[in-house]
Order: C-alpha cells, then sequence, then structure tokens
C-alpha cells in the first residue's frame, strides 16, 4: 500500500471526528508510519527498536559497561543503582555518531519505548537539552525544551502503536 494512502483522515463510526483526536498528532502518526516504512514492518509486526538502532547508519547503543568506561564505577553504580528510577535514557550526539544509552534497569517495554524516543530525537534533528551548574545548589540540572519531548514521544508511541490499531 502506497505510504500517502496510510495519511487519509479516519472517522468514528458515529463521526464525531478524526483520529487521533487532537489533528495536531497527524504529523506523529505520519512519522510513526515513515519509521515502520523505512525498515519494512507493517503495522501487525511488533516494533524492535533495539533492531532498528543495531541497523541504522550514525546509530550506536552504548550499554552499561561501556557508559562505565566513560563515568566510572562509582557514578554508573549510582546511575543504575539508586537513581535507576530518576531516568530511562539519553543520546550524547558527537558530530555524525549519536551515542544511546537506555537504562536496562527498566522493564523491556519501557526500554523500548525510550529507546524508540531516543531515535526519533535524532531522526528529526532536534537539538540536544543543555547541561549547566545551578549556582545556587552546585547540583547539574538538565534544561530541556517541553515541545521537543512530547514531539518525540508522540512519534514513538505513533510507531509502536499505529492509531488505527485502535479502531477495531
Amino acid at each position: 500500500m502506497p505510504f500517502k494512502s496510510y495519511m487519509r483522515p479516519i472517522r468514528n463510526s458515529d463521526t464525531r471526528g478524526k483520529f487521533p483526536p487532537n489533528p495536531n498528532q497527524w504529523e506523529a502518526e505520519r512519522h510513526g508510519l515513515a519509521l515502520r516504512e523505512r525498515f519494512s514492518r507493517p503495522l501487525h509486526v511488533p516494533l524492535d527498536p533495539f533492531e532498528i538502532a543495531r541497523n541504522s547508519p550514525g546509530i550506536e547503543l552504548m550499554d552499561r559497561t561501556k557508559l562505565e568506561t566513560i563515568v566510572g564505577p562509582i557514578t554508573a553504580a549510582k546511575l543504575f543503582g539508586k537513581f535507576r528510577r530518576t531516568w530511562s535514557g539519553f543520546t550524547i550526539p558527537l558530530d555524525d555518531l549519536h551515542l544511546i544509552v537506555v537504562n536496562d534497569t527498566h522493564v523491556i517495554t519501557r526500554q523500548n519505548v525510550t529507546l524508540t524516543e531516543e531515535l526519533f530525537h535524532t531522526i528529526l534533528k532536534h537539538k540536544p537539552c543543555r547541561l549547566f551548574t545551578c549556582p545556587k545548589t552546585g547540583m547539574i540540572r538538565r534544561e530541556y525544551s517541553k515541545e521537543t519531548e512530547n514531539q518525540a514521544y508522540y512519534c514513538a508511541a505513533a510507531a509502536m502503536l499505529d492509531v488505527r490499531g485502535l479502531l477495531g
């Protein structure tokens, strides 16, 4: 089926409106479908973001062991121990390479969503968030764009579960 045919608006049986309910999310649906098409994943086939990442030029998955060589064993132990619930994943852009770290202490379903979001940050060429030291506390903080985080989240959700699958 041609890609454009996926983009037709869909109506409920009682014609209350188009799906997704928020028309602004059609862009996310298109991005989700484009990712599936690029990797030949029909809607009825589960998306495997780890396979997609491994087969994407310019993407490298960094596991806990590799990350530990950069941040050190004490910091890695904190990230994957005491602070494991405070983060899900992140991307480190390095010229033409994006290193993606996913928190492997989370359940695989959460890891899949996180990785798909991180892939969309790179696909959509989002500007990385900024890290800075808080002048009052001395703690390292993160400044990010809620708009880009939402866009990556919505695109990931659309890639993993197409809205038409909800219509029955």
